[in-house]
């Protein structure tokens, strides 16, 4: 009875938020839709999301995969709150993950020298748990900039270490490098889980290794032309 009262407040949250997942039926009706504008309307009009999208989204995607992706850390932090001690701690190691999908927005807009101006459409910052400056890192003009503005954080190493990499494989190893490091840290907070949380929680994270693993050679092999010695040396 240990673990269902323990997390008997948290469980009746996610059934909670479950209601408000979309359904088969909603995926099949989007997969037969013509265009992005088209499922826009739909998820605006028939799903819960229409209090997430705003009227002004039409049929940017980009724009649409970033309210998604704040829905879903809003969601992901309101479960926050119903942990503690290692528990807790797992979860600011989940929140890593958008920590680390900033940094790849910073190092992607600034190799390509786009404006920053409005880097705050497509970032999450979940400040509470962060150890990113997020001021400085705003007014970075160069991969140098950032390197400096990760400063004190375990991502600098990382993007120091792969700056001058040639620009048609900088992003491939730097992002490949940063989530490597995500899985490492997950990984090992999930072994200070209870005994039975712990397996089910490294049992998940091995199928998303595995999953992206296959997803990094491919894409090293078929659009970088990375030998299969170093994808495997990188490999998780």
């Amino acid at each position: 009875m240990g673990n269902i009262s323990k997390y008997a407040a948290i469980n009746t949250k996610v059934k909670a938020m479950e209601r408000q997942l979309l359904r088969d039926y909603d995926y099949e009706k989007i997969i037969g839709m013509p265009d992005v504008a088209s499922v826009v309307e739909y998820l605006k009009s028939e799903t819960y999301y229409e209090n997430w999208i705003g009227a002004d989204v039409t049929d940017d995607i980009g724009t649409l995969e970033g309210l998604l992706k704040k829905h879903l850390f809003v969601q992901s932090e309101k479960l926050f709150h119903y942990v503690n001690g290692n528990d807790k701690k797992f979860f600011k190691v989940l929140f890593m993950r958008y920590e680390i999908e900033n940094i790849k927005v910073f190092i992607r807009m600034v190799a390509r020298k786009e404006s920053l101006q409005r880097i705050s459409d497509h970032i999450i910052v979940p400040d509470s748990y962060g150890s990113i400056n997020y001021t400085l890192l705003n007014d970075a003009r160069t991969l140098d900039d950032i390197v400096t503005g990760l400063e004190g954080t375990e991502f600098q190493k990382i993007v120091q270490l792969f700056k001058d990499e040639e620009e048609d494989k900088l992003m491939f190893y730097m992002e490949m490098n940063l989530d490597r490091l995500y899985f490492k840290n997950l990984y090992n907070y999930s072994k200070r889980l209870d005994g039975a949380n712990s397996k089910a929680i490294t049992d998940v994270i091995s199928r998303n290794i595995d999953m992206l693993n296959v997803q990094w050679i491919y894409r090293g092999r078929r659009f970088y032309k990375i030998s299969q010695e170093e994808l495997v040396n990188y490999s998780l």
